[in-house]
């Protein structure tokens, strides 16, 4: 089936670290600060022409790396976040959905639609998907934040241990337990959250890309209210 790909992994670590979430205030001002030095810099130069070439060159130079900055932002949101457990070899992964695709919200700067998978051959049970107050399929022999199994399935696991998800040899074992050096250099999400018992499972939406095309325009509407306001101040 055809689809659309505005996504792709990379490689770590010949790829870098992976863009983080937590990181968006110092890649905001990393990025304000050189728009703030290219736009001086353009109205230095300007200055040769004049007052009006000055602000000319200025405008002109805060337009585009501006503009820059937001399809930076975009690369960086797209291409540099998903880590490659195999490029060359794509994995496959058979389960159960746990509950229907759910969309994010647009403050979360996204607006992809994700599932769960709880990976064959793992029990399942019933819980209350907190995002969505609708019951969802888990894993029954998910962990509890110290990495131990939860109470109810604890017995089963120590009767049958190929039953513990991330050392089942199988599935779980492939993708979901990170490989060493990811875990050592960038940590993973704690043994009692979804992502640890389940394979996440994303649709990447077209936010970053409508971003990526509207850039020029968002960069003029937002100097231009900028500029009402402090007038009208």
């Amino acid at each position: 089936m055809a689809y659309r790909h505005y996504t792709s992994c990379f490689l770590y670590p010949a790829g870098g670290k992976p863009y983080n979430e937590d990181d968006r205030l110092a890649f905001l001002a990393g990025q304000a600060l050189q728009i703030i030095v290219i736009t001086g810099l353009a109205a230095a130069f300007g200055l040769l022409l004049g007052p009006v070439g000055a602000a000319l060159a200025a405008a002109i130079a805060f337009l585009a790396s501006a503009t820059a900055t937001i399809d930076k932002a975009a690369g960086e949101w797209l291409n540099h976040r998903l880590v490659c457990l195999d490029k060359d070899n794509p994995k496959c992964a058979v389960g159960i959905v746990s509950y229907n695709p759910f969309r994010s919200d647009l403050g979360a700067f996204d607006n992809d639609q994700y599932f769960d998978v709880i990976l064959m051959p793992h029990p399942t049970a019933e819980i209350l998907n907190a995002e969505t107050n609708e019951a969802a399929l888990a894993a029954a022999n998910r962990y509890n934040a110290d990495g131990s199994v939860v109470a109810e399935f604890a017995a089963s696991i120590a009767a049958h241990p190929a039953n513990d998800i991330l050392n089942d040899g199988f599935q779980g074992h492939e993708l979901l337990l990170p490989r060493d050096d990811l875990k050592t250099d960038l940590g993973y999400a704690p043994t009692d959250d979804h992502a640890r018992w389940g394979l996440h499972c994303e649709a990447e939406g077209d936010f970053w890309i409508k971003m990526r095309q509207w850039a020029p325009a968002i960069v003029i509407l937002l100097t231009a209210a900028l500029v009402v306001t402090a007038a009208a101040a």
